[in-house]
């Protein structure tokens, strides 16, 4: 199916309640403009640095867990793509397989029905022939009705 090229990709889409600075941190929206924010002290610039600096290897360890970087040799990768040639080619040939089965049941099937109706032909070919013969004798005659026998 197509992507609607209106509707966004949601995998990259935020939660609404949490913006961002561009390097994945959340930054917390006090409602502040720059010109109404008060000059931090040295201690809380200082904690606002830890708690960024925690915030920073938080992310990285979520990261790294959810997107381990797999690392394969040449040799590893030519004997995936092989492996994977194999099993498409054994995936085309039971396609073809498949289709083949299919084409020749269906073959099969109306065979069947025709040998099937001959065969019931045949079965009627006999009463149909008695009954010719039948007619044959009393064509041209009448049954007559004669009145019954008095005793």
């Amino acid at each position: 199916m197509g992507k609607n090229p209106n509707q966004e990709d949601v995998s990259t889409q935020m939660p609404l309640d949490a913006p961002t600075n561009g390097g994945g941190l959340a930054v917390a929206d006090s409602g502040l403009t720059s010109e109404a924010a008060e000059p931090l002290s040295a201690h809380s610039a200082a904690t606002a640095q830890k708690v960024v600096s925690e915030t920073s290897e938080i992310d990285q360890a979520r990261t790294s867990a959810i997107e381990p970087v797999p690392t394969v040799s040449v040799e590893q990768f030519e004997a995936l793509q092989r492996e994977k040639q194999d099993l498409y080619d054994r995936l085309l040939r039971k396609q073809a397989e498949f289709d083949n089965f299919r084409k020749r049941t269906e073959k099969e099937k109306i065979e069947s029905y025709d040998f099937a109706v001959a065969n019931f032909i045949l079965g009627l070919l006999p009463a149909l022939d008695g009954l010719e013969r039948g007619l044959s004798v009393t064509e041209g005659r009448v049954p007559s009705r004669r009145a019954p026998a008095e005793t």
